[in-house]
C-alpha cells in the first residue's frame, strides 16, 4: 500500500443473491511485536465480549480501502482513536469479486444490512459506528433514515453526501462527464471478464457492451449500466435517481445521530443544498450539517481544493502517495469528536 503503517486483513463475504462483498480489517498492530488475543479484526472466540466501538466505512464511487482518500482516514483514525476500523468494499470495488452484474449503487441497501446483522451477531456487546464517503455516504444515510429505530449505529458521519442526487453544483456536469465517467468506465474494463462471464444469467439481462463502453454523459452511463440491475424496476434515470436520494429520508426518519460534512468548494455536491435542508425542513433532531468554507470533496483538504498539489501542505512518504502522511482534515478532526460524543452520551444513557 502506499502508506506502509497502513494494512488490512480482507474478510469475503458471501451475499445471499449470489454477490460477494468484501471487509477490510485496519491492522492497527501492524509492525508491532505484540498484539491482544481480543482483537475484534480477528475473528475469535474472544468476540462477543468485544465493547469498543467498531467503525464500519462505505468507500466512494468505485473505491476501497486503499484509495487516497480512505488511506487518508484510515490514518487519522488509527493514530487519533481506539475505534477497530473496518471498510466495506462493495462489489467489484477495491478488488472483491464481482458474480453479478450488479456492482456498486447506494440504491440498495441490503448488502450493508447483510454485513451489519451479521457483524452484531458475532460481536453482541459491541458499539457500532458508521461513516461514508461521497457515494457511501448516500449509502450510509438512505441506510439511516430506512432503518429508522432499527438502525445499529450509535453514531453516523458522511461527507460529501448529495443528499438530493439531482442538486449539482454549477461544476458537476464537467466534472462528471469526464473524471467520474473515465473513473466508471476504468471500474467496468477492470471487471469485464466477471461482467462478460455473469452477463444474461442468474436472470439478470444481458448487458450492452457496446453502448456502456461508448457513453458520453455521466447519465447515458447510469442508463445502460445502473438502471437495468437496480432492485426496482425504474422507468428511467430521474426515477432512479430519486431513489438514490436519501434526502426524503432525513426529516423524522433518521433516530441516530447523523452528521452531514460538506465543503463549499466541492465540486460533486451542491452544498446550496446541504445549507438549506434546515430551511426546507429537511433536518430532523438527530440530523446536523456542517459546512466548511473550503475542502474540496468530502472535505479532505484544510485549503481550496483547486490547490491540492504536493506543493501545497502534502508530506510525501518515500513510498508514495500524497496523502500518507497528510495533517489531519477538518472533516476527520470533526468526525471523531462528534462520534466520541455519540459514544459518551450512549455510556450515560442519554441515548
Amino acid at each position: 500500500y502506499k502508506d506502509p503503517g497502513i494494512q488490512y486483513r480482507r474478510e469475503i463475504v458471501n451475499l445471499p443473491c449470489g454477490a460477494v462483498c468484501c471487509l477490510d480489517w485496519l491492522d492497527r498492530y501492524y509492525g508491532k511485536r505484540e498484539a491482544p488475543d481480543n482483537r475484534p479484526d480477528v475473528d475469535s472466540a474472544h468476540n462477543k465480549t468485544v465493547t469498543s466501538p467498531i467503525m464500519v466505512i462505505s468507500h466512494g464511487n468505485a473505491g476501497g480501502a486503499t484509495t487516497d482518500m480512505a488511506l487518508h482516514t484510515a490514518f487519522y483514525l488509527k493514530e487519533h482513536t481506539d475505534y477497530t476500523i473496518v471498510y466495506l468494499i462493495h462489489r467489484g470495488c477495491g478488488g472483491s469479486p464481482l458474480t453479478t452484474p450488479c456492482g456498486m449503487n447506494p440504491e440498495r441497501i441490503g448488502d450493508l444490512q447483510h454485513v451489519m446483522g451479521m457483524l452484531q451477531k458475532r460481536f453482541p456487546k459491541a458499539t457500532f459506528l458508521g461513516h461514508g464517503m461521497s457515494l457511501g455516504g448516500i449509502l450510509m444515510a438512505k441506510y439511516a433514515g430506512v432503518m429508522a429505530e432499527k438502525n445499529p449505529f450509535t453514531g453516523m458521519t458522511v461527507t460529501g453526501c448529495p443528499w438530493e442526487y439531482k442538486s449539482y453544483p454549477p461544476w458537476y456536469d464537467c466534472w462528471s462527464n469526464e473524471t467520474l465517467l473515465n473513473k466508471n468506465k476504468l471500474y467496468f474494463r477492470r471487471n469485464i471478464g466477471d461482467f462478460e462471464a455473469v452477463s444474461g444469467k442468474l436472470g439478470w439481462p444481458e448487458m450492452q457492451f457496446d453502448k456502456i463502453l461508448a457513453a458520453k454523459t455521466i447519465a447515458e452511463w447510469n442508463e445502460y449500466f445502473v438502471l437495468p440491475f437496480s432492485a426496482e424496476n425504474f422507468k428511467d434515470v430521474e426515477e432512479l435517481y430519486d431513489a438514490m436520494s436519501p434526502v426524503k429520508w432525513g426529516k423524522g426518519h433518521v433516530k441516530t445521530p447523523l452528521l452531514s460534512v460538506h465543503a463549499v468548494d466541492d465540486p460533486v455536491t451542491d452544498t446550496r443544498y446541504a445549507n438549506n435542508m434546515r430551511t426546507m425542513g429537511h433536518i430532523g433532531p438527530r440530523l446536523a450539517t456542517a459546512v466548511y468554507g473550503w475542502g474540496g470533496h468530502c472535505c479532505t483538504f484544510n485549503f481550496p481544493w483547486n490547490q491540492a498539489t504536493t506543493g501545497s501542505g502534502f508530506s510525501v512518504g518515500d513510498k508514495g502517495g500524497a496523502f500518507a502522511h497528510y495533517s489531519p482534515c477538518h472533516a476527520d478532526r470533526l468526525m471523531v469528536c462528534f462520534l466520541d460524543a455519540c459514544i459518551e452520551a450512549k455510556e450515560k444513557g442519554l441515548m
